[in-house]
């Protein structure tokens, strides 16, 4: 009779340590794909900003172009891409650009801060009295 407790108790350890050992092996499954998912997420938001960088340079590209007079035909040739992301990219709106220290208020399409171009408007006044 003790043997065969012996046994059955031998079996449940057995039994248990399977258990335990399939449940580590689906820890570290899961574990790995919790990892590649939040990897998966940090390649998307990084692919996203590259994305984005590159479409405000091609639509900068596409204005300085037609700043210099090129044609929508002209500049879909020379940048190698259909007519219709040209004309495309000319109406997308454009993030807005940040005053930056170092050029006065309007010189680079921005008007400043309303108290920058006061400033700036009392200083020019002053000089021309003084």
């Amino acid at each position: 009779m003790a043997t065969g407790k012996s046994e059955a108790l031998v079996a449940r350890r057995r039994a248990a340590q399977r258990v335990q050992e399939h449940m580590e092996r689906e820890a570290r499954v899961l574990t790995e794909a919790v990892t590649a998912v939040m990897e998966s997420a940090e390649l998307r938001a990084s692919l996203t900003e590259q994305i984005a960088a590159a479409d405000a340079t091609f639509r900068a590209s596409i204005g300085a172009l037609a700043n210099l007079g090129k044609t929508p035909d002209e500049i879909a040739l020379l940048c190698d891409v259909p007519l219709t992301d040209v004309r495309a990219a000319r109406r997308a709106p454009r993030a807005p650009r940040g005053d930056s220290d170092d050029t006065p208020p309007g010189a680079d399409g921005d008007q400043g801060s309303e108290e920058s171009v006061r400033s700036t408007g009392e200083s020019q006044q002053a000089e021309l009295v003084g």
